[in-house]
């Protein structure tokens, strides 16, 4: 079984529980409403979206980001592995009587999206459940699906933030313990730069949040470092690149530039998956 696999299982089976959309995405509750404000004003600002552009949400979940976006865009199409997502996003377009989005289920690695389908792509809090060929894959399909010139933002987990490495840390301890705990897959800024430029990607910004805050920390402290971070994300401090760059939580905004052929990222993307089909025979 590889890693997304049983991710793809922790996931339906999170889907059928009695949980808000919001702790089924996020894998816990919501925050301080000022917080939820000020984070989602960030995010829309860092992603950029115009009238006339499609945007491919993927690892879309329960449609969050499909919410928050739809009446800025032309199109937003989401794409997630999860069927119980995606029935809650479905609902959740219905409800609010959304007439420009699309949402499929299945894989980011592969998608059924045309050559230069989108001028944007966004996969927010996905990396870390796909192990290092799968991500290259991932940035490989979104390269073909792009138009030329498009962008992807990204939303990952730094390695290199003080939070990560605590946490790292005390999940490796539960394990010599032999106590259960899901591993992610999370790496350092500087790799997530490295795969971006040697797949054709030009970095054009980045950005990060959770600078001080560390696993297990009072839930009143987090609150008001976040709101703290938060409100004052445009000073100098936080935007110095040495700053920024051991951040827990970082954005990345990356165009693509060419470089790959497209049916050699096809040729790569099936033979991934003949090597997970038969995988799952063993």
């Amino acid at each position: 079984m590889t890693q997304s696999t049983r991710w793809k299982d922790i996931w339906a089976a999170k889907a059928r529980e009695v949980i808000p959309d919001f702790d089924l995405d996020r894998g816990f509750s919501s925050r301080v409403e000022e917080i939820e404000r000020l984070s989602e004003h960030e995010l829309i600002d860092f992603i950029g979206p115009g009238r006339s552009e499609i945007i491919l949400d993927a690892g879309c979940g329960t449609g969050v980001n499909i919410s928050r976006l739809y009446s800025r865009v032309k199109k937003i199409i989401g794409i997630d592995f999860a069927p119980g997502s995606i029935e809650r996003c479905q609902k959740r377009i219905a409800a609010q009587n959304i007439q420009n989005a699309e949402v499929l289920v299945g894989s980011i690695i592969q998608t059924s999206l045309p050559d230069h389908a989108v001028d944007k792509v966004i996969c927010l809090s996905v990396m870390q459940y796909l192990d290092d060929h799968e991500v290259r894959l991932a940035l490989r399909e979104f390269s073909r699906i792009l138009s030329p010139g498009g962008l992807v933002i990204l939303h990952v987990k730094n390695r290199a933030s003080l939070y990560w490495l605590t946490l790292l840390v005390a999940k490796r301890l539960k394990m010599l313990f032999r106590r259960s705990t899901n591993c992610y897959n999370v790496r350092p800024f500087k790799w997530y730069l490295h795969e971006l430029s040697a797949l054709g990607y030009k970095t054009e910004d980045f950005n990060g949040f959770n600078l001080l805050t560390l696993d297990k920390m009072p839930k009143w402290l987090t609150s008001f470092l976040q709101r703290f971070e938060l409100r004052h994300y445009r000073h100098w401090l936080f935007q110095t690149a040495l700053v920024r760059g051991h951040m827990a939580d970082l954005k990345i905004r990356a165009k693509f530039n060419g470089g790959l052929e497209v049916g050699s990222v096809r040729d790569e993307m099936n033979n991934h998956c003949a090597i997970a089909d038969a995988s799952q025979l063993d």
